[in-house]
């Protein structure tokens, strides 16, 4: 099961990337999708994570980049 759906997101629009951890969820993880979020931010877009699981949820608070890969809001 993935750890999490990455939405990019701009002026409103959202463009679906794909869900990410289907192995672990680790630092690894969180890295990966702190470069992501970084690439994103150089053209404009940032990243949202939809559905994270609870470890990932976990890994990101731990390693405090809650505010910098933000989960999507529930509906």
């Amino acid at each position: 099961m993935p750890h999490a759906e990455v939405i990019l997101v701009r002026d409103g629009r959202e463009v679906p990337l794909g869900c990410v951890g289907e192995g672990g969820c680790d630092l690894d993880l969180v890295d990966r999708l702190a470069q992501i979020q970084v690439a994103a931010r150089r053209h404009g877009w940032s990243i949202r994570l939809r559905r994270p699981s609870p470890e990932l949820a976990e890994l990101l608070a731990l390693t405090g980049l809650e505010d910098v890969l933000p989960r999507e809001p529930p509906p």
